[in-house]
This record gives C-alpha cells, structure tokens and sequence, in this order.
C-alpha cells in the first residue's frame, strides 16, 4: 500500500474514490433530479468516502470481498441510529458476519430485491408520468 500512496497512479485512484462519489451527490441534487433522487445518495457517499479514506490513511487493509464492503456501505441501521460510523470501528464485525453462509445469502437476496424494487418504482414513476401528461 506504501508504494502505491506514494505514486501518481495511487493519488489519482485516491483523488477520485472521493470526487466522484461527491461529484454523483453534487449531480443529484442540483441538477433537476430532486424528485428522482435516489434514496439515500448523501449516507452512501459518506459511507464510500470514509472507506477510502481509512483504506488512504492505511487504518485498514482494503476489503477484497465484495460483499464486505457492500454490508458496510449499506448498513442502514447505522442509518437511523446515528453519524457515520468509520470503517476501521466495524471492519472486524463486518468480516465476521459475512463469514455465515446462510447470512450471505440472506444479504445477496436482499439487495437484489432491493435493486428490483428500486428498477420497478423507477419504471412505475416513468409509466405514471406518461399517463399524466
């Protein structure tokens, strides 16, 4: 990890692992898209941001399991419950559930319904807007 910090191609992947999550928020939200915003595009882009940033300062080791990271990012608990929580304070714990078969499964299916659900209403809002004009 010291080495890639240190050269330009890791400062770049670093540099935009923050601006893009920030630069999707920024185009949500102030382009017209205020009544198509996605559900919860502000705690995702802090949750990513913090990620790379613990991964950045070396804190933690990259998660080089998807489903990992994926439960982190999208720990909706956390949501209601308070500010973002680092990653290097739930990494362990994280891990460690993801290591239960029966759990993973339950998370995939859960985010694809979830995918599903969001792909129908968005589908559903352009099939309603059809009929209102």
């Amino acid at each position: 990890m010291e080495k890639r910090r240190e050269s330009v191609a890791g400062r770049t992947f670093y540099v935009l692992s923050v601006l893009i999550p920030f630069a999707s928020l920024f185009y949500f939200k102030y382009s017209g898209f205020s009544n198509t915003l996605p559900i919860g595009i502000s705690f995702y882009t802090f949750q990513i941001t913090s990620y790379c940033i613990d991964v950045w300062r070396g804190t933690v080791k990259r998660q080089k399991k998807l489903l990992s990271l994926l439960t982190y990012v999208t720990l909706f608990p956390q949501l209601i419950a308070g500010p973002i929580v680092r990653y290097e304070t739930i990494a362990e714990q994280v891990c460690t559930c993801i290591e239960n078969p029966e759990l993973a499964s339950s998370i995939a299916r859960s985010g694809r319904n979830t995918a599903q659900n969001m792909t129908w209403n968005h589908n559903a809002q352009k099939l309603l807007a059809l009929f209102q004009k």
